[in-house]
C-alpha cells in the first residue's frame, strides 16, 4: 500500500527542518532589531504574574487575584498539613479530578498533592491510610 502524499520519510521531514531553520538564521540576519524592539514595545508578556494569570484560566478556570484570595484565606498554608510552602514554591490548585467542571477545591502544598493523587481522591483510600498509620504509630 503506497504511503498517503502528506506523509514525509524522516529524511524529508529533516531536510525540512533545517531548511526552516535556515530560513529562520537568515530572517534574523536581515532583520536585527525585531525581537528586541518588540520585547520592548510589549513588556508584559514576559512578566511571571502574567504566565501564571494565563495558565491558572487555562487550567482550572481561575485567575491569579483567584488564586491570590484562597492563598489569603488559608493564610498562606497548605489546607491538609497547614505548612507554608518551601522555598518560594507557590501552592498548587487542587481540583476535583472527577467531575467534569474541575472544581477548584483549596491549594496544597506539593507533597500533600501528590499524595491526594496517589490515593486517587478516594476517600476509603485515605480513611484506610489514616487507621494503618494509627495502629502502627510508634513501631
Amino acid at each position: 500500500m503506497p504511503l498517503s502524499p502528506l506523509l514525509k520519510t524522516a529524511e524529508e521531514l529533516a531536510r525540512a527542518k533545517e531548511k526552516q531553520r535556515e530560513w529562520q538564521r537568515v530572517w534574523r540576519l536581515n532583520h536585527p532589531d525585531y525581537h528586541r524592539n518588540w520585547r520592548r514595545n510589549n513588556p508584559d508578556v514576559r512578566d511571571p504574574r502574567r504566565k501564571l494569570d494565563s495558565f491558572l484560566k487555562r487550567r482550572y478556570k481561575i485567575s491569579l487575584d483567584d488564586y491570590n484570595i484562597l492563598l489569603s484565606q488559608q493564610e498562606g498554608r497548605c489546607a491538609i498539613c497547614r505548612r507554608p510552602p518551601s522555598d518560594g514554591a507557590r501552592l498548587c490548585v487542587d481540583h476535583c479530578h472527577a467531575s467534569e467542571t474541575k472544581k477548584v477545591r483549596a491549594l496544597l502544598c506539593r507533597l500533600c498533592n501528590v499524595g491526594l493523587g496517589a490515593f486517587k481522591d478516594n476517600p476509603e483510600f485515605t480513611n484506610r491510610a489514616t487507621t494503618y498509620l494509627l495502629q502502627h504509630v510508634g513501631s
